[in-house]
């Protein structure tokens, strides 16, 4: 069989075999205990007008008509939840950044969502400052506070979403090692854990989620976590082709959960590109291949993965999954070497203009009607 990825220099390409040498196999062990049946799982993708990444800009005039529009975008797909990613320290009132218009904002979509029938997942976590992810920079905030500071004011403002956001579902914790990284700290399995229960003593009234990335070696916090109040296990997937197996891993981590009574959504995946090695070398930083996921080239790739976890999904009974890359379901664009040619942020800048644009025509990419076909 001739695959599009072809198309793709002898570099990519070596990407793709090595995410299907994981994909074929992890499908295999799915379909042959899955019945085929679809249970409650509801699908989502992330409201990227509403990232808190984008920090002010998100209740600039006309944004909030236009996430609006988005939603209601989201939702002729066929997507049956959204997901909010209400990055800290938007809702820190002791934040020098900080606006009350966040908290009107982000309760207006929540509550716009609710109205049109999408259920709410929200997940907060610290900005990505200092990187090209974010606008914000708040490294000396986080600089200037302890741990004990820091993971109380992260609580506090988990407990002004579920007061104010009123969201179905809240995550507080979902990538500890890429937290730690982001706020330019070292937290011991004590403080997590820790964290977690003074959250919950706040007195959260939507389902509570905290949990780790597949990818992750060590599963002691993972385990630690599910030992806490938590009502369900988030767990994030995007590398496959790593060590441990992630999507082996994926299984192990559900099952764990199902053994302490915990229920279990996934927070975020979408298929990350590279090769065990290139993902080890760190020669990307955080999130440096994703620029790869722009391509049309990759789209069989995609679709491989996104049915698998759709798959795993249904097997296993999960509350919620949420395909990150919002754009990724209205558009693509074709490889080509004068695109490739660009920096990365140049290359994902390009795609988002040609994805948002689609997406306000109410067209939709391949991977975008198959994820709709999912509810």
């Amino acid at each position: 069989m001739t695959h599009r990825v072809d198309r793709l220099p002898d570099g990519l390409r070596a990407v793709a075999i090595e995410m299907e040498q994981r994909l074929v196999p992890f499908m295999t062990t799915v379909r042959a205990s899955w019945n085929g049946s679809k249970g409650s799982t509801k699908f989502a993708t992330d409201v990227s007008l509403a990232n808190g990444n984008r920090g002010p800009a998100v209740f600039q005039a006309g944004n909030l008509d236009a996430t609006k529009n988005q939603l209601d975008k989201m939702l002729a797909l066929g997507l049956e939840a959204c997901a909010l990613q209400i990055q800290y320290p938007l809702m820190d009132v002791n934040w020098p950044g900080y606006s009350a218009s966040y908290v009107t904002y982000y309760a207006a979509v929540s509550a716009y969502a609710k109205s049109i029938g999408l259920t709410v997942f929200a997940e907060t976590s610290p900005v990505f400052s200092g990187t090209i992810w974010s606008g914000l920079d708040v490294g000396d905030y986080f600089d200037s506070l302890t741990n004990a500071q820091y993971l109380a004011r992260r609580a506090a403002m988990a407990k002004g979403i579920d007061t104010y956001v009123q969201p179905d579902y809240l995550s507080i914790l979902h990538e500890p090692a890429t937290e730690a990284y982001l706020a330019g700290k070292s937290f011991t399995n004590n403080e997590w854990t820790t964290f977690i229960g003074d959250t919950i003593a706040l007195g959260i009234t939507a389902p509570l989620g905290a949990g780790v990335g597949s990818w992750e070696s060590d599963l002691t916090l993972y385990n630690a976590i599910l030992a806490t109040g938590i009502d369900w296990a988030n767990v994030h997937v995007y590398p496959v082709t790593t060590t441990p197996n992630p999507l082996t891993q994926l299984i192990t981590m559900h099952d764990l959960a199902a053994a302490a009574s915990k229920g279990f959504s996934i927070g975020e995946c979408y298929l990350y590109k590279a090769t065990a090695a290139e993902y080890a070398s760190g020669e990307f930083g955080v999130g440096g291949f994703y620029y790869r996921d722009i391509y049309t080239q990759f789209w069989e790739y995609d679709s491989m993965f996104l049915q698998a976890i759709a798959e795993f999904a249904q097997w296993k009974g999960l509350d919620v999954v949420v395909y990150f890359w919002n754009r990724s379901m209205f558009s693509s664009v074709d490889y080509s070497n004068v695109l490739a040619s660009g920096t990365t942020t140049t290359q994902m800048d390009y795609f988002s203009q040609v994805a948002y644009a689609y997406m306000i025509l109410g067209k939709s990419s391949v991977l975008g009607r198959l994820v709709g076909s999912f509810a």
